[in-house]
């Protein structure tokens, strides 16, 4: 539920409360341009680091090892994964692709 709530309160916030997310994803956070990234039609679906790249790329203050990613799917609650990004980059994690209605969330880093 607590998920659920700032899944609604992140659309709020980037104004797309009436957006289609049944065509786009949701990137917020440490990135230089947070908000809505349409998914290809041919397939549905985003790799991860390319709905990054659509949203101007990561901040300086961005935290690469923690990113958040949440998914909804009908009928079900939100899903919550961690995803490490600089893993993707150098190829010691899988590629993770994001669907519409997807949201990832970049964390500030620590440091």
């Amino acid at each position: 539920v607590q998920i659920e709530a700032r899944f609604a309160v992140i659309h709020k916030k980037l104004g797309v409360v009436e957006a289609k997310a049944e065509d786009s994803v949701i990137v917020v956070g440490e990135v230089i341009t947070p908000g809505m990234v349409p998914v290809p039609i041919k397939n549905g679906k985003i790799d991860i680091l390319t709905a990054i790249a659509k949203s101007g790329g990561l901040s300086r203050k961005a935290n690469q090892k923690d990113a958040l990613l949440q998914r909804k799917k009908v009928n079900r609650p939100v899903q919550a994964f961690t995803v490490n990004l600089t893993g993707i980059r150098q190829g010691k994690a899988p590629m993770v692709f994001m669907f519409p209605g997807d949201i990832l969330i970049i964390k500030k880093s620590r440091f």
